[in-house]
Parts: C-alpha cells; structure tokens; sequence
C-alpha cells in the first residue's frame, strides 16, 4: 500500500455525504484538493474546513454538464495545484418513477448530469494529466447499474451507462497513462434520498464506501481496480 503524499485529488460533486466521507478518510494525508459542487455555500465552508487542516485546496461553484465550465475549472485547477492526479466522479442525481409516468425532461436531466458529467470531467482530465506521471480516474456508478430496480428505471439505465463508459474509457485511457476504476456500491445512508422513505438504518454508511475509494487510491501504481462492487450485508439479511 502506497501513502497519498503529494498527490491532487478532484472531487467532483465534493459537498455531498460521500464526498464529505472522502475528505474525511484522507484527512490525515498529504493531499491537495481541488472541490467542485452545485452547492456553493457548502463548497465555502468545505474548502475552508480543508484549508484548516492544511491543505491547499482549489474550490469553485460547478455546472458538470457545461462543457467550457467543466474544461476551465480543470485547467485552473491545475494550474493552481500542480499536476492532477486522481479524478473522482462523485456528482448524480436519481429521479424515482416509473417508466410509463417519467416525462423527457427527467430522463435528459439524468443523463445530463450522471452520464455527460461523467464524460466531460473524463475527457478533459485526461487531456491534462502528466502522461509520464500518469493519473487515475474513480467513477461512481452503482449496484443499480448491475440490478435492475422498477422504482428507479432512469437511474439505473444513466448507472449502467457510466459503467460501460468506465470499461470504454479504461481502453481508450491506456495512451495517456491513466487507470479507471468503477465504483459500484449499493445503497448508502446519506443526503442523496432527501425525504424518501427508504430504510436507510439498513444502508452502507458513506465511510464504508470512503474506505473502498481510500483502498483504490493507495494501491501501488502497477494496479488497477477496474470494477467493484459492495452492498451493506444488513440490507442483504
């Protein structure tokens, strides 16, 4: 196992319950961040919290579905941080319903977000990164990408896209000295569900699925994990 010293961690999606575990996991490493988030009065307060433990940290306000925003907070994050070195795909959004009573607008909204996001960051991650140094990619798709739910059926098909995409891009990101992993947990007890009635006493806790991201991000550089999956043995009972 290796120690994260040095190394720039992106967090896209950061302020969220996972992206907060994340944080929280590396904590006492040698890291740089850089954060992004919808949600800017939270990313403040992170990006402070961060700073405070000292480390430097590169935060802005973003829109993953815009390409120009996408591109210029990368290269401003670099150019403020050094090379960049891990990127992890943490922003998503699930819309419940069933097919028959979703409208259009719910179904672009997912992809936008889940799936575009994710091949914005992707591509333009890749198009910075120190091919000598090499770089990684952690996308976060999930178990609803490997079982289907009736509840959920635009979450698990923009999930199951994401998770094609990682296996695509690990192919086309071997020029560029870059390793993909694709992060499929089950369901996690965090800010996500908003007020649906869900069992979430039953969940994954977000610092069970940090602990997974902590052990792909201190693997020695000769390893990839290219795709893992984990459920909370409670709601498996």
């Amino acid at each position: 196992m290796k120690k994260l010293n040095g190394e720039v961690l992106v967090l896209i999606g950061s302020t969220g319950g996972i992206g907060s575990a994340i944080l929280e996991e590396v904590a006492g490493d040698s890291v740089k961040l850089a954060l992004a988030s919808n949600q800017p009065d939270l990313l403040k307060e992170q990006a402070a919290a961060e700073e405070a433990r000292g480390h430097k940290v590169f935060a802005r306000e973003l829109d993953v579905t815009d390409e120009a925003a996408v591109k210029s907070f990368l290269s401003d994050a670099k150019a403020q941080l050094g090379s960049l070195d891990t990127l992890i795909n943490l922003a998503g959004l699930s819309i419940p319903g069933k097919v028959q009573d979703l409208d259009v607008e719910k179904f672009d909204l997912m992809m936008d977000v889940n799936v575009k996001g994710t091949f914005l960051t992707s591509k333009h991650f890749m198009n910075l990164v120190d091919v000598e140094k090499g770089g990684a990619i952690i996308n976060f798709a999930s178990m609803a990408s490997k079982r289907a739910n009736g509840g959920a059926p635009l979450y698990c098909a923009a999930k199951a896209a994401v998770t094609m995409m990682s296996q695509a891009t690990q192919i086309n990101a071997i020029e560029k000295n870059v390793k993909v992993s694709n992060v499929c947990p089950g369901a996690a007890d965090s800010p996500f569900w908003g007020d649906r009635k869900v069992p979430r006493e039953l969940f994954l806790k977000t610092k069970n699925v940090a602990e997974v991201i902590y052990f792909i991000l201190t693997r020695e550089s000769n390893v990839v994990i290219q795709d893992i999956e984990f459920e909370s043995f409670d709601k498996m009972k």
